[in-house]
């Protein structure tokens, strides 16, 4: 039997097992008086709360798309607080859910859909603690479970890597590698080497960065984005090597060749392309695929916008186009404050330190100001205490 709202699971729960609220609390492990307020509809709680709660008494809620037309689950274009889907509260045919590979895909996706919107750090303490809980399924044979575990651990690997905590951020990456390698899961396999080729670049590491992409190239079964990727990363970071600036541009025009890729992918593709291009000492160049990313990203992500941002305006800085570079400065500044990221929070101080030599101009000068003011009224990205996974 389902139920289609809270209430109506705990009335549910106590009718089929004949509990009353206190007994319904201890199982819980909450008080009675909150039992009585849910089930009279005086106090709501939040569905991350729910699904803890529900799942201590074999229930589970799920989330579907309503009648009216499909919605794909993994859209970045559809986020879960503003799709049109019904939740379904029913009991749940495993005691732990974390042994179930959709329950672990909608944590994924519920991770993703925040780190786009807010940052990293929001997710982190929830996600690296369900990444503890999906640890047993390494040494198992769910290859299904396997996957979902290895998509969920990549979650969490972008999201340290936006806290910049590097370390981490590449031991949870092994452990994706790993879940992906027992599934049998080549594309899953090849997006945990490009995420660690991508942690290793950020952090000048050229030569580790172009080993773990030259890993992903030599797999099977890759898509066109997979591909795109892989490659991406191989330029970036064959860019930070001496004497390898032709194969690194090499790599950027066969990402930007290949066709099919969906657009999110496509335009990711398309900023990282011009990162690489910025630091090959092409800014113009770099300027105009800036543009292209940099219009199309927001209706994604807010934090790749912002970041893109970034690196485009401190292009514009390293060409001296101080009035695009003010304009570009005016935009980052209203996006920061929305932002928990401590990697866009880098990107504004590096924004300031190369902008410095010209705070004199005026409309330089002016941006200067805004952006110190939005840097100094960002949420606190350092908040959350390193926690090991």
């Amino acid at each position: 039997m389902d139920a289609r709202s809270l209430p109506e699971a705990l009335k549910l729960i106590m009718q089929q097992r004949g509990w009353t609220q206190t007994q319904l609390a201890k199982e819980l492990n909450t008080s009675q008086t909150w039992v009585s307020q849910i089930t009279l509809g005086h106090k709501d709680t939040g569905i991350a709360k729910a699904i803890t709660l529900l799942a201590r008494v074999d229930w589970e809620v799920v989330i579907r798309p309503k009648r009216e037309g499909p919605v794909k689950r993994r859209e970045f274009n559809t986020k879960i607080a503003q799709s049109a889907a019904g939740v379904i509260l029913i009991p749940s045919a495993k005691t732990d859910a974390f042994q179930d590979p959709e329950y672990v895909h909608a944590l994924a996706d519920r991770a993703a859909s925040t780190r786009h919107e807010l940052g990293g750090h929001p997710v982190l303490p929830s996600l690296l603690g369900q990444v503890r809980r999906t640890e047993s399924a390494v040494h198992g044979t769910d290859q299904k479970l396997q996957a979902a575990a290895s998509r969920l651990a990549r979650e969490a690997m972008l999201a340290l890597y936006d806290a910049q905590r590097y370390d981490e951020a590449e031991r949870i990456g092994q452990f994706s590698l790993a879940l992906a390698r027992r599934a049998k899961d080549y594309p899953a396999q090849a997006t945990a080497y490009t995420i660690l080729s991508q942690i290793n670049t950020h952090q000048g590491i050229g030569d580790r960065g172009a080993v773990y992409a030259e890993r992903a190239l030599q797999l099977p079964d890759l898509s066109n984005a997979n591909k795109a990727y892989v490659r991406i990363r191989l330029g970036r970071a064959l860019s930070l090597v001496p004497g390898k600036e032709r194969q690194a541009r090499t790599m950027l025009d066969q990402a930007r060749s290949l066709d099919g890729i969906p657009a999110f992918e496509a335009a990711d593709v398309a900023g990282n392309v011009a990162i690489a291009l910025d630091r090959l000492h092409l800014h113009h160049e770099a300027h105009s695929t800036f543009d292209e990313t940099v219009s199309r990203m927001g209706q994604w992500s807010t934090l790749y916008r912002a970041q893109y941002l970034a690196h485009q305006t401190k292009a514009a800085v390293r060409a001296r186009e101080l009035s695009l570079a003010a304009d570009l400065m005016h935009t980052f500044a209203a996006i920061l404050p929305f932002l928990a990221s401590a990697r866009t929070h880098s990107l504004a101080q590096e924004i300031l330190s190369t902008s410095a030599a010209w705070a004199n101009v005026r409309e330089v000068r002016d941006a200067r100001q805004q952006l110190q003011a939005a840097v100094s009224s960002m949420p606190s990205p350092r908040s959350t205490k390193p926690t090991s996974a």
